[in-house]
């Protein structure tokens, strides 16, 4: 099977049962971040922001995560700090996922240049 060239088949590479995550997620970038352009960057779905990779994320049989997270306010580094694995936030699909910080996770990484 060919690599992904778009998030749409990204996504469509998955079970229903993660699509209906994965598709939440995405959903949940779009309303916090809505001048964010969508594309893939090295097999990544990344959310660009005025020419920059503000939101990378990937997923897998288990769980999606999201990339380059280093440095958060302490706030939101305080309610995201039991997913965090070094720069990267891991959201198993067996557990609820906090999609509204996410949605002010998704905020500040496209505010703040990295």
């Amino acid at each position: 099977m060919a690599a992904a060239s778009t998030v749409e088949q990204y996504i469509g590479g998955f079970p229903p049962e993660v699509r209906v995550l994965l598709l939440r997620l995405r959903e949940t970038i779009r309303q916090a971040v809505p001048a964010g352009v969508e594309t893939m960057v090295n097999g990544m779905p990344t959310v660009m922001v005025e020419g920059r990779p503000a939101i990378v994320w990937t997923a897998s049989k288990k769980r999606f995560d999201i990339h380059e997270t280093a440095g958060l306010p302490p706030a939101l580094e305080r309610e995201l700090s039991e997913y965090r694995d070094g720069d990267v936030l891991q959201f198993a699909y067996r557990k609820e996922v906090p999609f509204e910080v996410l949605g002010d996770l998704a905020k500040h990484l496209a505010a703040t240049p990295r």
